[in-house]
């Protein structure tokens, strides 16, 4: 049996893209192990669906100054480098992947690689774009152009490369990385979870009006601008409601924005909930919304609640942006300007009043979405990765 390995500088089960790639890995009959981060309440190791998960006695920290992330960065490369080299010596590894961020992790692999195993590098996100997003630094910036350094020489040491999406792929081809070499596995959902099949309508019998966003609470992710657009609608949709699933370093700022405007009765911040109960909290809900404030950074992005909404059958109203067009148009999704809660609400009341157009957008997202769902991109997935391994 060929054994594999997929690092991640985060938790496992509760990382979508890396548990399908797992998942996908184990039901052709490889070995495989993911060393990854501890969360609460996590077991340092346990098997999961055939799956063997190490975990290191880390977590991620609240983390607003780079400092912070250099420090937790640091420290978890070390931590994965000792065990990527134990256990690959152990078990002799044909292959292993590393998911981004940070994108340096990549090197944990260093002994592994000299010893013949191949190496994959998935790119989550692009970290000089983030970087320059998050903390406000120039291109011309010393740390910046170390990212980009980084960056260039980490695709540059993996024998393949998977790209998150198609800005991605071609931000990194752009930047010298070869097209022989990197393939797009898109950031779509597993369809054996969220499958609009297994729930029946779970939205409100007494006609709430109720509006899901989800994921990392963050700033750049605009949950604040969903937020602040229920006022201009009380007074039409009197029982709307939004629903927001997540936690991070934002979440007190929206308590603040719920507070000021009175509007406890409207929003519930549920916090993080686990994989598994999202397609059902999304079954329950009448329209997806993805309200990123637009930057170089999330321009590129297309963000994977979005995919899980047309997975289970809900209209979307999102922000266009570059890496959104690249899959969907506006016969799909609703567009509305990054920043604009007046043309957020405005969108959110033509759905209301109109649910014709609601399910002429579902459908048209949906036969868009059926040429990329899981079970098409896993072959793609699977075909690159068994090629990699066939050169071992």
């Amino acid at each position: 049996m060929k054994k594999v390995c997929i690092v991640r500088n985060g938790y496992y089960p509760s990382d979508p893209r890396v548990r399908k790639e797992a998942e996908a890995l184990a039901d052709k009959e490889y070995e495989v192990d993911v060393i990854c981060l501890k969360g609460t309440g996590q077991k340092s190791w346990e098997n999961i669906n055939g799956i063997n998960i190490y975990r290191l006695p880390l977590s991620h920290r609240r983390r607003k100054r780079i400092l912070g992330y250099v420090l937790e960065y640091s420290i978890s490369f070390i931590l994965f480098t000792v065990i990527v080299s134990f256990l690959f010596f152990k078990k002799r590894y044909c292959a292993i992947q590393v998911n981004t961020l940070p994108d340096f992790l990549v090197f944990t692999t260093l002994i592994p690689k000299l010893f013949g195993a191949k190496i994959i590098i998935d790119m989550h996100e692009i970290m000089p774009e983030l970087l320059r997003s998050k903390f406000g630094l120039s291109k011309k910036h010393l740390l910046n152009k170390i990212v980009e350094s980084v960056e260039g020489l980490s695709t540059k040491y993996a024998d393949y490369a998977f790209a998150a999406c198609k800005g991605f792929l071609q931000l990194h081809i752009c930047r010298g990385l070869s097209l022989s070499k990197t393939i797009v596995i898109h950031n779509v959902p597993d369809e054996d979870l969220f499958d609009f099949h297994k729930y029946v309508d779970m939205r409100s019998e007494n006609r709430e009006f109720t509006l899901i966003s989800h994921g990392s609470v963050l700033e750049r992710y605009g949950f604040q601008v969903l937020i602040k657009a229920i006022p201009y609608l009380k007074k039409d949709i009197p029982k709307i409601r939004v629903i927001v699933l997540g936690d991070g370093e934002y979440l007190q700022s929206l308590r603040k924005i719920i507070e000021e405007n009175n509007l406890k009765n409207h929003v519930n911040l549920k916090g993080r909930i686990p994989l598994d109960e999202v397609p059902f909290a999304i079954s329950a809900v009448d329209v997806g919304v993805v309200p990123i404030i637009k930057d170089e950074f999330t321009d590129l992005m297309s963000p994977n609640k979005l995919f899980e909404y047309v997975a289970m059958k809900r209209p979307v109203i999102a922000v266009k942006t570059k890496g959104i067009e690249e899959y969907f148009d506006d016969s799909c999704v609703m567009f509305f300007e990054s920043g604009n809660e007046k043309e957020l609400a405005k969108c959110i009341l033509e759905l209301y009043k109109n649910p014709n157009r609601a399910e002429e957008l579902v459908e048209n997202a949906w036969s868009r979405y059926e040429k990329i769902r899981w079970n098409v991109t896993k072959q793609v997935y699977l075909k690159a990765f068994f090629r990699i391994i066939k050169e071992h």
